[in-house]
């Protein structure tokens, strides 16, 4: 996504590879936008207070209309 140590946070967390991934992860869902390590992350299974998947397409509408 970036490197904090030539980049701000900021410019990290705004810019466009972060984007794309967060984009991606509310079109598709966090396993199949990334397979090789969110999918089989278990942190949703017992501490996630935020999952998403359900309503992908709402916030997505809202999160590219914002941008």
């Amino acid at each position: 996504m970036g490197n904090v140590k030539t980049e701000s946070i900021y410019d990290v967390w705004n810019g466009p590879k972060y984007y794309y991934f967060l984009t991606e992860m509310l079109k598709n869902g966090r396993k199949k936008s990334c397979p090789e390590v969110c999918a089989k992350c278990e942190y949703p299974c017992y501490d996630a207070v935020d999952h998403l998947d359900p309503y992908r397409e709402e916030v997505l509408k809202k999160f590219i209309d914002r941008n």
